[in-house]
């Protein structure tokens, strides 16, 4: 286990990330797969670490930061399982299923890792009344995505696909007046 402690945070998530800490230390965390890892920052905390981003820029910038750790560029959705190392106590993607137009098949493909722990955060919460994808500018394809989920459609289609009684729901005080964030906590088999 890696000792040195990440780098503090300065952004709006910063009730998620502390307790994300502290949830890799009290459930003993070693390693984990990071799906839209940026440069891999969370590598800190964990001995074995995959990340993956389909941004370039951070993969390179985290390669170069974090030497040793393994970074993938590509999609989720695409990645293949012969691109990843086997047997992750946890998988994160924090801040990625609002920008996925697929978060059903996103979530299948998160959880069948077969990690003893998935966490999907919600950055918009779950108060819109919708389930479907809300167009917004962006800086191209797959960026331009900006989906709203509503906590009972979301909870219904866990509960149809055997997840029901896996999975947890954290929220946390949001920098957007008014508005929560939400963790999707799901345990394994």
């Amino acid at each position: 286990m890696i000792t040195i402690a990440p780098e503090p945070r300065n952004d709006r998530h910063n009730e998620f990330w502390t307790w994300f800490g502290d949830f890799v230390k009290i459930e003993g965390i070693e390693s984990m797969l990071e799906i839209g890892c940026g440069d891999g920052a969370n590598s800190e905390l964990v001995g074995r670490y995959t990340g993956i981003d389909r941004d370039v820029g951070s993969v390179s910038t985290g390669m170069r930061k974090y030497p040793g750790i393994h970074l993938i560029h590509g999609d989720w959705l695409s990645i293949s399982e012969d691109e990843l190392h086997n047997g992750y106590d946890l998988v994160l993607a924090a801040g990625v299923v609002e920008r996925c137009p697929h978060y059903r098949e996103f979530i299948k493909k998160a959880v069948g890792v077969g990690a003893p722990w998935t966490i999907i955060t919600f950055w918009h919460g779950l108060d819109e009344d919708c389930d479907r994808m809300m167009t917004r500018g962006g800086p191209g394809p797959g960026w331009s995505y900006d989906n709203h989920y509503s906590e009972r459609v979301l909870l219904g289609w866990l509960a149809e696909n055997g997840y029901g009684e896996r999975h947890e729901m954290q929220t946390f005080p949001s920098a957007r007046r008014g508005q929560e964030e939400c963790a999707l906590i799901i345990r394994g088999e």
